[in-house]
């Protein structure tokens, strides 16, 4: 039972993981594309 626990736990810490790193990679590149944009206006 126990390391059915801390098995649930790993998969919901790495989900967890997985989708910040979807986020944060998803931010980086809008404000990737937002930098571009301004340099253009500039």
């Amino acid at each position: 039972m126990n390391a059915y626990i801390m098995l649930c736990e790993l998969v919901q810490f790495l989900s967890e993981l997985t989708w910040n790193l979807l986020l944060n990679r998803r931010s980086i590149l809008n404000l990737r594309k937002i930098d571009e944009l301004n340099i253009l206006e500039n």
